[in-house]
């Protein structure tokens, strides 16, 4: 795609910069040599020479770290050690506290490194944990500190078995980071439950959360005013992609799940957001399922992928925009009426031994009867005539009840006993 508008702003006669150009590619490549040969300089039989090597090797800082790491796999690489010890000393001296590497976890990678070009398991298992760490970092919303651990990894170690995993964490944390200092980027729809066989009014929206103006630019902003490079952006590359997951989901917690996609033009080759402004980019009708019996969720997501996103700090290049997923839930039936009572709804069908009923009814339940519908729904866990059939579409009404998830009946007992609504054997509450 880029070679088509490439070709468009050439044909165009269309100056992209001043002198003898360089990709972003070349740039790369240049860098990889220069470091590999600087590297290589480290075992000159000239002292100067290799002094003034790993004065320039430090200067470089962390891009200098791989290309080190490849040298110390041969034999008597000491001079190599002592230059990526100190390489690590000034990274380590930017990361969070725990990705830090102690002078025995550095001793003990390096040292499995001579002779041998794997990574030893205590040193594999050693950057796995940080991984799990940076996963738990990146799930908390803390996308700095999951990135900066991310970083560190892809540079101790190229040869790892998850780096690919690592990649991707790297780039949805740059894609988190987008949101939050960028431009935040929402799916949203008017309410959350509709009746089987509505249309459902899905919005698009930009969000600009950056200090300053921001755009997003679909194409290369120097072929903003080429007719030729402009047609071929609003073509191809100025859409919105749309997914939407549709499940069809049973009382007992089993569901069947079909995918459907789309793409929506947005006919626009930038998008400007002043300071603090929100922009409706896009906006379509979705017909929601016509279930007959089931309870179903509609989740749709949305992507876009500019080329360049630019602030009033920096510009991010090449990473998708994905927009917070908008959840339609799709209740069979009349939902007008189910709406008006949903309490007493649960407790005749809990009577009536209506599972799917029961089920629908949790789903209906406002806010301020929740508390009472849990105090409905466990007795069903508490009661041993219960079968398991029944128990298992208990413990998915709780969960619809209150967000938890929990395995068994023994876990959502415990967890009402801790929530203080269990009595205890003596009568009294804690």
């Amino acid at each position: 795609m880029r070679g088509t508008w490439l070709a468009a702003l050439l044909a165009a006669g269309v100056a992209i910069a001043e002198g003898p150009a360089k990709d972003e590619g070349t740039l790369l490549e240049e860098e990889v040599r220069r470091l590999k040969a600087l590297v290589s300089d480290l075992d000159s039989a000239d002292a100067a020479k290799r002094e003034d090597a790993a004065s320039t090797l430090l200067a470089s800082g962390g891009d200098a770290i791989p290309y080190v790491i490849d040298a110390i796999y041969r034999k008597d690489a000491k001079l190599q050690l002592q230059v990526l010890e100190k390489l690590l000393e000034q990274e380590r001296s930017e990361l969070p506290a725990e990705l830090r590497l102690s002078a025995e976890d550095f001793r003990a990678i390096a040292e499995a490194r001579l002779g041998d070009p794997k990574l030893s398991k205590e040193g594999r298992a050693y950057l796995y944990s940080k991984f799990l760490k940076a996963c738990e970092e990146f799930r908390a919303g803390r996308y700095d500190t999951a990135l900066d651990i991310a970083n560190a990894i892809l540079a101790l170690e190229r040869g790892l078995d998850f780096r690919a995993a690592v990649q991707q964490l790297k780039i949805q944390c740059e894609e988190q980071q987008i949101q939050v200092w960028l431009v935040r980027t929402t799916a949203s729809v008017p309410r959350a439950m509709y009746q089987g066989g509505e249309l459902a009014k899905v919005t698009l929206t930009c969000t600009n959360m950056a200090a300053g103006p921001v755009e997003i630019w679909f194409g290369p902003k120097e072929g903003a005013d080429v007719p030729e490079v402009r047609a071929e952006v609003l073509r191809s590359n100025s859409v919105v992609r749309v997914e939407i997951f549709t499940s069809e989901m049973e009382a007992d917690g089993t569901f069947s799940e079909i995918r459907t996609e789309m793409i929506r033009p947005l006919n626009k080759y930038s998008i400007a957001l002043r300071r603090g402004e929100s922009v409706k980019i896009a906006e379509f009708d979705l017909d929601t399922l016509r279930a007959d019996k089931f309870f179903c969720r509609m989740t749709v997501k949305a992507w876009m992928k500019p080329v360049l996103i630019t602030g009033p700090e920096s510009s991010t290049k090449q990473r998708n925009l994905r927009f917070q997923p908008a959840e339609i839930k799709v209740f069979p039936g009349d939902l007008k009426k189910a709406s008006e009572n949903p309490l007493q709804g649960l407790c005749n069908a809990i009577d009536l031994g209506d599972a799917n009923s029961a089920f629908l009814f949790c789903q209906l339940m406002p806010q301020d009867k929740s508390g009472m519908a849990v105090e409905t729904v466990i007795k069903i866990l508490q009661d041993t005539k219960w079968k398991e059939g029944d128990r298992r579409i208990a413990r998915n009404c709780l969960s619809a009840l209150t967000g938890e998830t929990r395995g068994t009946d023994a876990d959502w007992l415990e967890w009402y006993r801790q929530r203080g609504k269990e009595p205890e054997p003596n009568g009294v509450r804690k």
